[in-house]
């Protein structure tokens, strides 16, 4: 990462180091209200759930909005027409990276935005078969943990991808959830309930698409 220019390296005085990234991101609320979440991303055939905004690492001498703009063209590019932008914001956030395993301070430029209705289609994933219909105890405890109206939102909640997921090494997955929930869900200690939901999904084919070397998104 530091040698493609996608992070830096923080030294404290006490010698502990942090890895810093500079984001851009988008906030994008259609005309229920709804925002749209990336829930997930399977990389190289492995699921890595979490609830963000949609975005991307700013390269080496990249300006926030040409960052946005490769989000726009690349994982969000069915919906780009929609997307009507009306100001940033900026904000930070210090946490553990899941892919690297170390602390990592995240400098953020969010765009918000606004969707206009475009013609696209959601490629939703659909629930492996003997969860249909019924929860596990097991399953079932796991999500009413957190609460239970994040439980029944979330079993009433789609998930998809948008775009051709074949012949990549990463493909995102997203969700439109309201605020309230966005929040309730993008927080560490909702983890567990996000992975506990999504397991109930079928990923199989997209693990697989992931798995070939080659191309990217």
């Amino acid at each position: 990462e530091i040698a493609k220019g996608d992070c830096d390296l923080l030294v404290y005085p006490n010698e502990s180091v942090a890895r810093v990234v500079t984001v851009a991101a988008l906030r994008l609320v259609n005309d229920s209200g709804l925002i749209l979440a990336q829930v997930a991303k399977v990389f190289k055939g492995t699921l890595l759930t979490r609830c963000t905004l949609p975005g991307t690492k700013q390269m080496v001498g990249e300006h926030p909005q040409q960052a946005l703009d490769r989000v726009c063209n690349t994982k969000l590019l069915p919906i780009k027409n929609g997307v009507k932008q009306l100001y940033h914001t900026r904000d930070e956030e210090c946490r553990v990276s899941k892919k690297y395993g170390v602390t990592s301070k995240y400098l953020r430029t969010v765009f918000h935005a606004e969707f206009e209705a475009v013609d696209y289609a959601e490629k939703p994933l659909s629930k492996k078969t003997d969860t249909v219909g019924h929860m596990s105890p097991t399953t079932s405890r796991l999500l009413i943990r957190s609460g239970t109206s994040v439980s029944a939102v979330l079993e009433e909640t789609a998930v998809f991808t948008l775009g051709d997921a074949s012949n990549s090494e990463s493909v995102a997955i997203f969700a439109w959830f309201s605020p309230a929930e966005y929040d309730k869900l993008s927080v560490p200690s909702a983890d567990e309930t996000l992975q506990t939901w999504l397991s109930k999904f079928n990923m199989t084919e997209l693990m697989e698409s992931t798995c070939s070397d080659g191309a990217t998104l």
